[in-house]
């Protein structure tokens, strides 16, 4: 199946754009727009923005040129950090090999990682953006790494988000107003625990499963720890978010995982 290839902007709007934005020429000015424009930009763009429009006429000029043959030259599509419940998260996707993934990504693929699946067992994996808060852990179902077994992130910080606006950090709480209705999860303390399985769309369901990985933090776990309806939330069984403990507690996603099939062959993980 032919891939579409996300379209840049046409040069006749770049110039425009540019063209436009070089029309304020005086320090005040560019400093007066910033705060319209900077909701849409990270600090780093609007510090670059701020100091592109506070240089000289002529070194904008030239730096303006720079970014229109930039714009309209490069010709990757800049990946998106979007985790599509039963599809994709970014480009994994159920049948996107490893080498597919090195051929998109080049350097920001790590191969040869042993991915972790609990109990002390690992499986054959691929890391993608390593070193970075967007890393993404590929498990492979197949010694060909042909056919992922299953994508996961973990890391703080992470950028993924769902459609409906789920991310790492989400809290219990949020997922509740967007579920409309108590989420189920396993009890806490064990390496499957805090586990709750999510769609945002009825199309998902045969698509892949995405499961969260919910975790309470330290302080307010401590604080019912000593309770003595703590047994109730805890082990292998299924809790929901409306049980009085829980209400009590602040929860927050950890993890977040797209599986398609069961991992390939199983090994203890290494030490560390």
């Amino acid at each position: 199946m032919a891939r579409s290839r996300a379209r840049g902007p046409s040069l006749t709007l770049v110039r425009r754009s540019v063209s436009e934005r070089l029309s304020e020429r005086s320090v005040p000015a560019c400093m007066a727009r910033l705060p319209a424009l900077a909701f849409q930009w990270t600090a780093g763009e609007a510090q670059i923005w701020l100091g592109i429009m506070c240089m000289s006429r002529k070194t904008r000029i030239g730096v303006a040129i720079a970014l229109v043959i930039s714009a309209c030259t490069c010709g990757g599509r800049a990946p998106d950090r979007l985790l599509i419940p039963g599809q994709r998260i970014g480009p994994v996707t159920a049948d996107t090999p490893e080498i597919e993934l090195k051929e998109q990504l080049g350097a920001e693929v790590e191969t040869g990682r042993a991915i972790s699946i609990g109990e002390g067992f690992c499986v054959a994996g691929t890391l993608l953006f390593p070193g970075s808060p967007d890393a993404v852990e590929v498990a492979w179902s197949d010694s060909t790494r042909s056919r992922p077994a299953f994508a996961r992130i973990r890391s703080p910080g992470a950028r993924w988000t769902t459609p409906g606006g789920v991310h790492i950090g989400t809290t219990l709480k949020e997922l509740e107003e967007i579920n409309g209705e108590p989420v189920a999860f396993s009890g806490f303390g064990w390496d499957y625990g805090g586990t709750a399985a999510w769609t945002e769309s009825a199309e998902e369901a045969d698509g892949g499963n995405l499961l969260l990985e919910l975790a309470p933090d330290s302080a307010s776990e401590s604080s019912v720890r000593d309770h003595p309806r703590y047994s109730e939330i805890v082990g292998e069984r299924t809790i929901t978010s409306d049980h009085p403990l829980i209400q009590e507690m602040t929860i927050r996603v950890r993890g977040m995982s797209l599986g398609w099939r069961e991992p390939g062959p199983q090994v203890e993980c290494p030490a560390l």
